[in-house]
């Protein structure tokens, strides 16, 4: 053993050799294989997860419900609705030859004794108050989904509040203590009942406003 390095050419004949053993091997590749892919995103388990973002059944009222849609906050579904509906999602198992096979995820899913399940649906303003085996049919304010820090449009606000100040016959006290909070109150406690305020304007004037 040297670390001097040495040129090859430089030795006598026959002192290096190159010799390449061939690689023999009894493995024999079908010509239909396909490799494995990596199952663990399309698993059950993975689409189960996926799914129930939006899915869930609700026991007392014997109905599916789904959530989360662009134009409603919920529907309702019969079991004949989800399977038409979701008949083409398929989920990926190996078998007992170690082969990939498509099976029906909610064939599955709709007998899967740990799906996500409520007993009964109710509506609570407050989701605090809302029992987690109950699904809450409130559908927040459109505003509570705006960026808390988005820019305020104060012409609309001033428009807003002329027109309040217009309702109370433009006495200032009655629009800032009494209308204004009535109209806060519902909106940040709709959970609690308030009173009842009946704006009364002479003939031809309700149309105005």
């Amino acid at each position: 053993m040297t670390k001097n390095e040495m040129d090859l050419d430089e030795l006598p004949n026959g002192t290096v050799s190159w010799d390449e053993k061939p690689i023999a091997s009894s493995v024999k590749i079908p010509e239909d294989f396909e490799p494995t892919p990596n199952l663990d995103q399309y698993s059950y388990a993975a689409q189960k997860e996926k799914f129930e973002k939006s899915h869930a059944k609700v026991i007392q009222t014997s109905f599916f419900v789904m959530q989360n849609l662009d134009d409603k906050p919920f529907v309702l579904k019969t079991k004949s609705d989800m399977m038409t509906s979701y008949q083409h999602l398929k989920y990926t198992k190996v078998d007992d030859e170690g082969r990939a096979v498509r099976m029906s995820f909610i064939n599955k899913w709709v007998e899967d004794p740990e799906m996500r399940v409520y007993q009964n649906m109710d509506c609570f303003p407050n989701s605090n108050d809302c029992p987690k085996n109950v699904f809450n049919t409130w559908i927040p304010f459109a505003a509570e989904l705006w960026d808390a820090h988005e820019e305020r449009d104060q012409e609309a606000i001033g428009a807003f509040k002329n027109h309040v100040l217009v309702l109370c016959n433009r006495q200032q006290d009655i629009a800032d203590k009494v209308v204004m909070p009535w109209i806060a109150h519902m909106i940040q406690f709709p959970e609690y009942k308030s009173f009842v305020i009946n704006f009364i304007s002479k003939q031809g004037g309700g149309e105005e406003l």
